[in-house]
């Protein structure tokens, strides 16, 4: 008679359903942190070692004040064009301004997350506004979507048009990757017939999670060649307005870069953060990113340096600012009620 007790689902081995374990969920959890932080450290060592900090702190003192305050306004008009396409992809009857100020603590969040983690976030802050959370994950989806698209489509022209011959075989490479994943996903919903009993099999076991996947689902339902030509206009609006944003700010340091230039550094630079690895607050691989995007496009190794750590922290810098509207009126009730629990005032003493 065998002594061994049997295996407890949940304790090392796969769970019912074919799901890994928590414990392996946990591992892998850890090792993906681990991977992050040794990616992130090891791209800022090596920034730093080039990095010309007599460079930084000549253009720094030099960068004039309505240069930063323009900056920070193409970061507003980025943050409401994208706040607007939000609203008119949920179809809600609440203007854009209501949604600015949760889409700019959101934008906030996904730049301090790494690999996209700070999309998943985007329901909390959308649930004021009676977003569900499915409805929530569905907005992320498509607006991910949309701008790793326009960002493939517009790199393919930069590829072709802009960059040496020798600089176009890996952003050809990469834009036929992503049409690549495209096609990969058509295939699938193309031969829907086929796995779409099981899933329904699947998901009517699991109604909570059915009910999740169909708020999601309603999100693209609708989209016609109509919608498609709005949110495309705000989603190219967006990249326009955060050329803007980078191209004032590489004047401002006094480098000599033309607009088309910084448009095109910036396109090559949001299809390399399609990458699934990226630094906490984009440390470490937002500069490296920036500094070969900049250096495919002819900018020299040191104004690409100088240019990568200003974008970079003031892009973080501008959101930030953008997203205290959002954080004011979270507070806000909260100091009322504080005030409140203080009781009224003493009254002065009277005179005499």
């Amino acid at each position: 008679m065998s002594s061994k007790a049997p295996a407890v689902a949940g304790a090392g081995g796969p769970q019912p359903g074919g799901f890994p374990a928590r414990g392996r969920r946990t591992a892998g959890r850890r090792w993906a942190t681990a991977a992050v932080a040794v990616l992130g450290v090891g791209f800022l060592a090596l920034f730093l070692h080039r990095l010309s900090w007599a460079q930084v702190s000549r253009a720094w003192a030099h960068l004039p004040l309505p240069v930063l305050l323009l900056a920070v306004l193409l970061q507003g008009a980025f943050l409401g064009l994208r706040a607007a396409r939000f609203q008119a992809m949920a179809r809600s009857r609440r203007g854009a301004g209501f949604w600015f100020a949760p889409v700019a603590a959101y934008s906030m969040t996904c730049t301090v997350f790494p690999g996209g983690s700070g999309e998943l976030l985007l329901p909390v802050y959308l649930r004021p506004l009676g977003i569900s959370a499915g409805t929530g994950i569905g907005l992320a989806l498509g607006s991910r979507l949309l701008d790793v698209g326009w960002s493939a489509v517009l790199a393919l022209g930069v590829a072709a048009w802009f960059l040496p011959d020798g600089a176009r075989l890996p952003v050809v490479e990469g834009v036929l990757a992503a049409a690549g994943l495209l096609l990969a996903a058509a295939g699938l919903w193309a031969t829907r017939a086929r796995w779409q009993p099981g899933l329904a099999a699947h998901l009517h076991a699991r109604p909570q999670l059915a009910r999740f996947l169909s708020q999601a689902a309603a999100v693209f339902r609708g989209w016609g060649p109509a919608q498609l030509a709005g949110f495309s206009l705000l989603t190219l609006g967006m990249k326009a307005s955060a050329a803007a944003f980078y191209y004032v700010l590489a004047r401002g340091l006094g480098v000599p870069v033309g607009f088309t230039a910084v448009a095109a550094a910036m396109v090559l630079y949001s299809l390399f953060m399609v990458v699934p690895v990226q630094g906490v607050a984009g440390v470490g691989t937002s500069d490296a990113w920036w500094v070969l995007a900049l250096s495919l496009v002819g900018v020299h190794l040191p104004s690409a340096l100088l240019l990568a750590l200003t974008f970079h922290l003031l892009n973080l810098a501008a959101v930030s600012i953008w997203s205290l509207a959002y954080w004011a009126g979270r507070l806000r009730p909260a100091v009322v009620a504080w005030r409140f629990s203080r009781g009224p005032d003493p009254e002065p003493p009277q005179a005499g």
